[in-house]
């Protein structure tokens, strides 16, 4: 398919779906103030009560309403985007998700009248009522918030709002339900990960953790680990041809709750304050290590050798604990320098990426 055929495509697709957002837009404001002011003798003898049967439908309607109104801003922003480059997030390509626009638009309204029906039977209080002689009952003082007393014109303003805002809404709900309910979210999906290095030096201790905080079991293969502190302790040569560490966790409470992630072991790392440079710009590298020996041999980190596949950098067997180079003037954005640095027959490998000069 030619590229012009498929911006025509997007373009028909975004054209219908803005119609159907707008047609759905002129309903829900007719049916809802239909409802509100009792056109076509509907619900003529409505009781302003908190729990009115009537009220889940108009916050139905207003959420719907919003929500149209926040899809059709999507539209009308990214319609333009249509024909260009995509971009790494594939933002211009949204109007092709049409389940996207289903999901969103049909979400808002359930989600408006759960979170509404909440409000209608909670009572937020700010600030704490005190009694006295000249007030005994604490009138006056502290403010509550009682949702099922608010006019209907704001219920439905509020309803409104939690439409329009309904990805907001869903998102925010998730972060709730994570951390309140921190073991049901991990049981549920797994939801708990471990945060971990890019590697791991033989010799070295590192502590891990997860995200959020669990109660975990830890255990890791090859070396030792704190069953209860997560503190880790590599060993102090390769065992076999074993070149990765695998870090496992699991639950307490629920040892089918498992999360397992494997790090690669090294003898010695390439470390840099930076892993992305300028033309012209000078990069220094250096090797860092926590064994004095390896395989009884005295490890000297001067001995090392340093390589690079690229010509351009010129950098071919020097010797040192640390190597200095500038990037290339002419080099152009993007490109990806592979260096390399050798000693006792072990390799670590680093990466530098060439960013636009400021």
């Amino acid at each position: 398919m030619s590229k012009k055929k498929n911006e025509e495509e997007q373009k028909a697709r975004a054209y219908l779906l803005f119609k159907w957002l707008v047609g759905i837009l002129v309903v829900g404001i007719l049916l809802l103030l239909a409802i509100q002011y009792h056109w076509f003798g509907w619900f003529p003898d409505r009781k302003p009560a908190a729990y009115d049967p009537i009220d889940p439908l108009t916050w139905a309607l207003a959420a719907l309403i919003g929500a149209s109104l926040y899809l059709m801003g999507q539209i009308a922003t990214y319609f333009p985007k249509i024909n260009e480059k995509p971009d790494p997030d594939n933002q211009n390509d949204f109007v092709r998700s049409t389940y996207w626009y289903a999901t969103t638009l049909l979400r808002a309204p359930v989600l408006t009248v759960v979170i509404m029906w909440l409000l209608m039977n909670l009572t937020v209080g700010l600030g704490e009522a005190t009694g006295g002689n000249s007030n005994p009952a604490g009138e006056g003082l502290g403010l509550s918030l009682d949702f099922s007393k608010f006019p209907d014109i704001v219920n439905l303003g509020i309803a409104f709002i939690l439409g329009f805002y309904g990805r907001v809404a869903r998102k925010q709900l998730d972060v709730i339900a994570k951390y309140l309910f921190t073991k049901a979210w991990a049981l549920a999906e797994l939801g708990f990960d471990i945060t971990v290095p890019d590697d791991l030096l033989l010799g070295e201790t590192h502590t891990f953790k997860t995200e959020p905080k669990m109660d975990v079991v830890w255990s890791a293969n090859p070396g030792s680990m704190g069953a209860d502190s997560g503190v880790y302790t590599a060993p102090s040569k390769f065992e076999g041809d074993a070149r990765q560490v695998v870090i496992l966790a699991y639950l307490r409470s629920e040892p089918s709750a498992t999360y397992v992630k494997q790090i690669p072991l090294k003898l010695f790392r390439i470390t840099s304050s930076t892993k992305e440079a300028a033309p012209n710009e000078e990069v220094t590298l250096t090797l860092d290590k926590k064994l004095e020996k390896f395989d009884d041999k005295e490890f000297k980190l001067a001995e090392a050798v340093w390589n690079s596949t690229d010509a351009a950098l010129n950098i071919k067997n020097t010797k040192g604990e640390s190597l200095t180079f500038k990037v290339p003037e002419k080099e152009k954005e993007g490109k990806v320098f592979t260096i390399t640095a050798t000693c006792l027959e072990q390799t670590a490998e680093f990466k530098l990426t060439v960013v636009k000069a400021e």
